[in-house]
């Protein structure tokens, strides 16, 4: 190998491949853990979004006990508020901070800090719940980073999905999921019944009847779900006067299903309690999609705070990725190219050292030549090692013996020997 590279026209290529080589790197740097390739070879496309947190983590100082302020605070707002620690809480709505300095006021603490976004207990919380979202969706490739601002308070949430879609990555990661059932009252009002938190299992979506293309999602009641959910159609007359008190159901306050008790439910449901629910999306495929995130939603739960897409946009293959791809069948036709010049020189390397007759070099003293095939075989056995024809002994004297076409052995002046 170190004599191949030491001949001209071997070096002549491989330096002209390592300069191009070179050349190209420098024009297009990559930088190491750029790019994923997927199991087929191709690089993964996907979406991104970045959620931000509906809610602030605010300071305070109070006289009052600290579990009866909290619970004062938290009726003030309408909104649950948490404690973090002995000196803030977690609000779980959006307030302005002019707002908040009102509300803790008239609760009866002041406010003494405003931080836009959640604890770190929530932020995690979020994390997983939108994990186990995005693990059902069956996605190989998937990423949720916690971003934190000021004091180390966590106001975004970055989700990157490969393989996915915008308008389905916002449906299923860009929604707090909160489910909600209420029930019609009088005219367009309701009443909330209950949350998704009183679901115990989820079935799979599926068309009810069975092959009707009426797509839909299967959930049980906790029991005490079931029993609000019984003491809720009863009291408001969904029992007893179905068509003009509708069952609604709600993921993110948007309506998902809105329809009157059947018959045989209504007459259950005066005398036992139901925890067996179905949830109908609609027909198509706009149904089947529809019910394919409430199944989502519906088993990873609703995200602890509402979030808002601050940002979103396509992962699609950048530059230093496609630069990559042309660069790795480049490298690999450049070494094609060395490794056959390499062969020819060889090939051209072995006529001159023998195996063609009219070129065969002299013998060397305690050597002969083979008359047939201009092999060299030691003088010790007067035959050919390769073929057994008899050897030509004639010691080295610069001239080449002259081995004709019926392959006997000539002298310099054409003379049989």
């Amino acid at each position: 190998m170190v004599r191949l590279l030491e001949d001209a026209p071997m070096k002549r290529v491989l330096n002209s491949s390592l300069f191009l080589i070179c050349i190209f790197l420098l024009a297009n740097p990559v930088t190491a853990g750029q790019v994923t390739i997927n199991a087929l070879g191709g690089l993964q496309q996907g979406t991104w979004l970045q959620l931000e947190f509906k809610a602030e983590v605010a300071g305070f100082t109070t006289d009052h006990p600290l579990e009866e302020f909290i619970t004062e605070l938290a009726n003030n707002l309408d909104a649950e508020v948490m404690q973090v620690d002995a000196n803030h809480v977690e609000i779980r709505k959006y307030y302005s901070q002019a707002d908040l300095e009102l509300k803790f006021l008239a609760s009866g603490g002041k406010l003494t800090s405003y931080q836009h976004g959640v604890s770190e207990s929530t932020a995690a919380e979020v994390k997983r719940i939108l994990e186990n979202k995005i693990n059902a969706l069956g996605t190989g490739d998937a990423k949720v980073n916690i971003l934190t601002g000021m004091n180390n308070v966590p106001q975004y949430i970055r989700v990157e999905l490969a393989g996915t879609d915008m308008k389905q990555a916002q449906e299923i990661v860009g929604k707090q999921g909160k489910f909600e059932i209420r029930v019609q009252t009088t005219g367009n009002l309701t009443e909330h019944v209950l949350y998704g938190d009183t679901i115990t299992s989820v079935q799979k979506s599926s068309q009810e009847p069975a092959g009707s293309d009426n797509w839909g999602v299967g959930f049980t009641l906790s029991e005490s779900g079931a029993d609000a959910f019984r003491a809720a159609a009863i009291k408001y007359g969904a029992t007893t006067d179905p068509a003009n008190h509708n069952l609604i159901l709600l993921l993110d306050n948007t309506t998902v299903y809105s329809a009157p008790l059947s018959v045989d439910l209504a007459g259950k449901l005066q005398s036992e309690t139901i925890r067996q629910l179905y949830a109908s999306t609609g027909t198509g495929r706009s149904g089947t999609q529809q019910a394919t995130n409430l199944e989502i939603h519906l088993r990873g739960g609703a995200l602890p705070v509402d979030v808002t897409i601050a940002g979103s946009g396509d992962v699609s293959t950048p530059p230093e990725e496609r630069y990559t791809i042309v660069a790795i069948p480049a490298v690999i036709l450049v070494l094609a190219i060395i490794a056959g010049v390499g062969i020819m020189q060889y090939r051209k390397q072995g006529k001159k050292t023998g195996g063609n007759h009219g070129q065969t070099a002299p013998a060397e003293s305690g050597q002969g030549i083979c008359t047939r095939c201009g092999h060299t075989t030691d003088t010790s056995s007067r035959y050919c090692m390769v073929c057994g024809n008899s050897l030509d002994t004639t010691p080295a004297t610069g001239i080449k013996p002259d081995i004709g076409r019926d392959g006997f052995n000539r002298d310099f002046k054409g003379k049989e020997r």
